[in-house]
């Protein structure tokens, strides 16, 4: 495909693309909160995130391969196999990332090996003024990384126009390198974690996960555990404990009442920025104010019971209004409360 050709899909493809379906992520991302030459690593001092990402898609059906990256990023080189493959890229609005901004790459389908793709890129991720309740997405020294997923930052590749349906795929593997310090979640199942004197790695297995559930946070966390319940604080380890007990108990209370997902699945609490109050899978951040007031002020228990609703309950209805005194049947994603 020549370059004349590409651009010519570049202004007609809105009109009529769909999302290619994307089996499977693997993601290896990581971030420098400060100077990348700090860490002796080969990049630019400008370069706060460096990644690859190796996708497997379906049977493609559209004449092209879209992918949509935050558009502070570059992309490095695409990979399909051993083969480097050609690619062109532009600047887009894209209402569902955070800056407003989107890096739109286009691929030619017939240079894949086996609908296999890799993609390369690095850059920033700079606080924005577009939306006042996403400005907190960012690689800060200060105040580590904050990153959600689709609707809220690209911090990896997405393969739909905005504003369109997300999709389910296997997130096979998240693997997060940061300096010694930092700790990160990202939702699933923790893998692996550890430290050198150089590097902290942790490694996550998300699993089949809807991609807006594919947030990453890391921060110079202390950690506070009980029951399968991890509670990631700064500084107050009095109010990590009260959160910690609360959640422990209103998790409780919900599998005993409620339709639940899988209750054993491990349940991860952040202290985040102001604007922190999130729920991405079995993944849960609390603001500072009401993580640190959580005896005085009563929207912190509020609005953890809020989010904790989120990963742990799929219906919100009594188990004893299901056993046929309904007369009708009630299925709503758990994504609606």
């Amino acid at each position: 495909m020549n370059k004349s050709s590409i651009y010519v899909f570049l202004f007609l493809l809105p009109l009529f693309s769909h999302a290619q379906i994307i089996n499977s992520y693997e993601i290896n991302a990581e971030f420098f909160p400060k100077d990348a030459q700090m860490y002796n690593y080969p990049v630019s001092a400008e370069s706060f995130m460096r990644a690859n990402v190796f996708i497997r898609l379906s049977e493609i059906q559209d004449s092209v391969v879209i992918f949509y990256l935050h558009g502070e990023l570059k992309i490095d080189s695409i990979l399909s196999g051993s083969r480097k493959i050609d690619f062109e890229y532009d600047k887009v609005l894209y209402n569902y990332n955070y800056s407003r901004i989107a890096l739109k790459v286009i691929c030619n389908p017939s240079d894949l090996v086996n609908d296999k793709l890799t993609v390369f890129y690095c850059g920033f991720f700079n606080p924005s003024k577009a939306g006042a309740l996403s400005n907190y997405m960012h690689i800060n020294e200060n105040s580590g990384v904050y990153l959600r997923g689709y609707g809220y930052s690209l911090w990896f590749p997405v393969f739909i126009e905005a504003g369109g349906d997300s999709y389910k795929s296997e997130f096979t593997k998240i693997i997060v390198k940061l300096p010694p310090g930092y700790k990160c979640i990202v939702g699933g199942e923790l893998v692996e974690e550890n430290t050198d004197d150089t590097t902290y790695i942790a490694v996550w297995k998300p699993g089949l996960t809807d991609i807006p559930d594919i947030q990453c946070t890391a921060r110079k966390y202390n950690l506070n555990t009980k029951e399968n319940v991890y509670v990631y604080y700064s500084t107050d380890k009095s109010s990590s404990d009260k959160v910690l007990d609360y959640s422990i108990g209103l998790r409780k209370l919900f599998s005993q009442n409620f339709k639940s997902i899988d209750v054993s699945r491990p349940l991860f609490i952040m202290e985040m920025l102001k604007y922190g109050d999130i729920s991405s899978g079995n993944v849960v951040g609390i603001s500072e104010e009401l993580f640190n007031n959580f005896e005085t002020d009563i929207r912190s228990k509020l609005t953890i019971a809020h989010e904790l609703a989120h990963p742990y309950v799929k219906i919100p209805i009594p188990l004893s209004r299901q056993k046929g005194n309904m007369p009708f049947s009630i299925e709503r994603s758990n994504k609606e409360y």
